[in-house]
Parts: C-alpha cells; sequence; structure tokens
C-alpha cells in the first residue's frame, strides 16, 4: 500500500510539473502578444493619434477664441451685424502687416464699442494703438486704455510718456488730438516691428492660428452634435434603475478589489506551488482582462435572471386575456408617441461606428413601453406554457 502511495505522489508531482511548465509558456506567449499589442498601441499614439488629437483641440480652442471675441464684439455694437463685420475686416487687415493677432484686437475693438464709440473712433484709436504699442513696447490693451482716456479730455500715463500730448487742451482731447497726434508721429513702428527678427515669425504663427481657426470652425459642428449626444447618454446613464446601478458598482468593486487581492495570493502561491501558474497568468494584464470580462459576463447573467422574474410575476398576477388587452395598450401608446414625436435626431452607434441622423420617436418616452412591450410578450408566451 506505502508503495502504491508513493508511486501516486510521484506521478501527481510529475503531473504538477508538466501544468506549470506548460502555464509558464502560455503566460510567456500572453505577455509577448500583449507586448506587441502595446508597442502598435504606442506607435500609433505617438505617431498619428496624439498628433492628430493635439491638433484638433487647439483648432477647437482657437474657433472658440475667436468666436467668443466676435460674439463679444457684437454684442458691444447692440447686434449692428454690419459694423462687426467692418471691423472684423479691420482686424484681419491689421494682422496681415503687424504681429497682432485678430481675436485680440477684435477684443479690443468691443472694449472700445462698449464705451459708445463710434465705428470711424474705433477704427482711429486700434490703428493708433497697434503703432505705439510697436513703438513703445506697452502692451496693446494699454495702449488701447490710455487712448480711449483721452476722449474724456485725460492724458493721464501717456502726458508723462509723451509730454507733446500735455499741450493739448480737454477740448482737443475730446476732438481725438491726441489719437491724430499718435496716427501722424508713430505711423509705420508695427509694420516695422513684423518685418524683422521674431516679427516674421510671429505673423507666420497668426497665419497658422488663422487656419487651425478655420480647422475649428468645421470641427465645431460635430462637435456640438457628438457633446450633445454624449450629454444624451449620460442622462440615460443617470435614469438606469437602482438594480443596474448596483451590478455597475459590484463591476467596479470586483476591479478595484484585484489589488488588494494579489497581497494574499502571494502567500497562497507560497503554500500551494501547483496553483503559481494559475494565478500568475490570471494576475497578469491579459488576466485581468478576462477577469473583468467574466464580471461583465456574471452582470449580464444577473440581469437576465432579474427580467426572467419580472416576466414569472407578471404571468402570475394575471390572466392571459388580462395580459392580451395590456399588450394591445402598450402598442396604443407607442403609436401615438410616435405619431406626434418622430423627428430627425442623432443616435449614437457605439464609441467607434459613432453617430447617424435618424427620424425616430423620442426615445426616452418610447424605451419603458417598448421594455414593457418586450416583458408582456415574454409573460404571456409563459402563460400559455403553464396552461398548456
Amino acid at each position: 500500500m506505502s508503495r502504491r502511495i508513493a508511486d501516486l505522489l510521484i506521478k501527481i508531482g510529475a503531473d504538477s510539473y508538466e501544468f506549470q511548465q506548460k502555464a509558464r509558456q502560455v503566460e510567456r506567449s500572453m505577455e509577448s502578444l500583449q507586448k506587441k499589442l502595446s508597442s502598435v498601441g504606442k506607435t500609433l499614439s505617438v505617431a498619428l493619434t496624439a498628433p492628430l488629437t493635439a491638433l484638433g483641440v487647439v483648432a477647437l480652442k482657437n474657433a472658440d477664441t475667436q468666436q467668443q471675441a466676435e460674439k463679444r464684439l457684437l454684442t458691444a455694437l447692440r447686434s449692428r451685424s454690419d459694423v462687426q463685420q467692418r471691423l472684423i475686416a479691420q482686424a484681419g487687415e491689421l494682422q496681415s502687416r503687424s504681429v497682432l493677432g485678430d481675436e485680440v484686437i477684435i477684443g479690443q475693438q468691443a472694449y472700445l464699442a462698449s464705451l459708445g464709440m463710434t465705428e470711424e473712433q474705433i477704427g482711429r484709436v486700434i490703428e493708433a494703438s497697434a503703432q505705439l504699442s510697436a513703438a513703445t513696447g506697452m502692451t496693446l490693451d494699454s495702449a488701447v486704455k490710455n487712448l480711449a482716456k483721452t476722449y474724456g479730455g485725460l492724458t493721464g500715463e501717456l502726458g508723462e510718456s509723451i509730454p507733446k500730448l500735455k499741450e493739448l487742451t480737454a477740448e482737443q482731447l475730446k476732438n481725438g488730438e491726441a489719437v491724430d497726434f499718435i496716427l501722424k508721429n508713430y505711423k509705420g513702428f508695427a509694420e516695422g516691428a513684423a518685418s524683422v527678427g521674431l516679427g516674421v515669425m510671429r505673423q507666420l504663427q497668426n497665419a497658422w492660428g488663422d487656419f487651425l481657426e478655420q480647422i475649428g470652425f468645421a470641427m465645431m459642428p460635430l462637435a456640438t452634435k457628438v457633446t450633445k449626444a454624449l450629454s444624451g447618454i449620460v442622462s440615460w446613464l443617470q435614469t438606469l434603475s437602482p438594480e443596474i446601478k448596483r451590478v455597475v458598482v459590484a463591476i467596479a468593486g470586483v476591479v478595484a478589489a484585484i489589488g488588494p487581492l494579489t497581497l494574499g495570493i502571494g502567500g497562497v502561491i507560497k503554500i500551494i506551488p501547483m496553483l503559481a501558474a494559475g494565478f500568475t497568468a490570471l494576475l497578469s494584464p491579459v488576466g485581468l482582462i478576462v477577469s473583468a470580462l467574466l464580471a461583465l459576463g456574471a452582470a449580464f447573467a444577473y440581469a437576465k435572471v432579474q427580467k426572467q422574474k419580472m416576466v414569472d410575476e407578471l404571468a402570475n398576477a394575471d390572466d392571459l386575456a388580462t395580459l392580451e388587452r395590456k399588450l394591445q395598450e402598450n402598442l396604443k401608446k407607442q403609436k401615438e408617441i410616435a405619431a406626434a414625436t418622430t423627428k430627425n435626431r442623432i443616435v449614437p452607434n457605439g464609441i467607434i461606428a459613432g453617430f447617424t441622423i435618424q427620424k425616430i420617436a423620442d426615445p426616452e418616452q418610447m424605451a419603458p413601453l417598448r421594455k414593457e412591450y418586450e416583458l408582456l410578450t415574454k409573460a404571456i408566451e409563459r402563460k400559455k406554457e403553464m396552461q398548456a
């Protein structure tokens, strides 16, 4: 008897060793595949996805900055779109011969318009401010604000840096002669700054920014639709039943528990060498993915059980005639809602497929009715089986 037991132990040991060897081979293969996939993913991310994503983000940001500036100008002009368009054209022309971006210029135009200045006054102050900024090194914002003060009869800081302005009377200042002085004596400084040194680079930067703005404008409608669609998905997720939310929490709990679980498994592996390869494979990147998929499968299984439970309850609660009557009432409600709410809507087709525009009824009103219809149909089938 003892000899047989010894032979059996030897056989078990040999089988265990073979299992470990095969398991290690599988693990190495899984790791190799994972590394190859990671390498391809990183290459695509670095060489293509990341640059395109960054370009798209910058383009949308540039377009948004431009739109916001133009909207502020239109608001300051009390919705006089004809004046807005002429001032925007002036901003573009000034950008072409200076280092200033048109969105910055439009922002200053909006400020002057909010002060109640006329279109002519805005144009002259902007031009003078651009030349003054290039000549003195002050910011465009500072130049605009200081020149705007002169229309109130004050020279402020400009009087200290340009003493000649102090010779003007308050009436002359209010008539715009300080701006006339700047336009006459500082003409050409903006153009000069754009033609030497880094000025040429800054002009190229502004031109590139305008190009990205156009890309952003083209992307904006799609980005808006995607945002609205995602908002709808988020709203739908918030309406999930408490049971489904508990399932989601359970899945998250399984994933969160995998980390601490490894601490205990380390000790078990030391005690049971035969399980080492199995646990190692489980805790590899591929193993964790499999674990998550199993948890997700368990969640769907739970949902299926709950659905069958509801079907059985419906079948037991009413007779066949009542169930069929409820089914007809449900169909009638669906037709009424479809007739009243059907229109073109954005429908998500998944993360990769994107979105399509389909003519459908209000999903929020139809969804519960369709679920009820499905349950009633199953309940009628179940009732017929019970009566057979």
